[in-house]
C-alpha cells in the first residue's frame, strides 16, 4: 500500500476548525502560512465553509511581499535561500506581484 504522507509530513501544522467569515486569505494571516499552502493541503477549490476541518501548516521564515521586478533568482541571493527551498516551502511554482511568501 502506497502512502501519500508520512506523520512526520505534519509536525509543523495542526487541524483547525473553521468558523464563520474564515477565508483563505484571513487564515494564512493568523496563522503564519501562505494561501497556496492552504489551498495545497486541503486541496480547496474554494473558500472553506464553516465547520470544515482544514490542515494548517506554519511556515517557518521571515514573511516577505514580492515586489515588482522580482525574480525567484533576486529573492533566493537577497536572503540566501535556495530558489527551490522558497518555491517548496510555499508550495508554489509561480511568484506574483503582491504575493505573500516566507524565506
Amino acid at each position: 500500500m502506497n502512502k501519500l504522507y508520512d506523520l512526520s509530513d505534519f509536525e509543523n501544522g495542526f487541524i483547525y476548525r473553521t468558523e464563520e467569515g474564515d477565508t483563505i486569505f484571513f487564515l494564512s494571516e493568523k496563522f503564519h502560512t501562505t494561501p497556496a499552502a492552504i489551498i495545497f493541503f486541503n486541496s480547496l477549490s474554494a473558500e472553506p465553509i464553516p465547520g470544515e476541518l482544514i490542515y494548517v501548516e506554519k511556515i517557518e521564515g521571515e514573511k516577505y511581499t514580492v515586489k515588482p521586478g522580482d525574480t525567484i533568482e533576486a529573492i533566493s541571493e537577497k536572503f540566501r535561500v535556495g530558489q527551490d527551498v522558497i518555491l517548496l516551502k510555499n508550495k508554489t511554482d509561480v511568484l506574483y506581484v503582491g504575493q505573500t511568501i516566507y524565506v
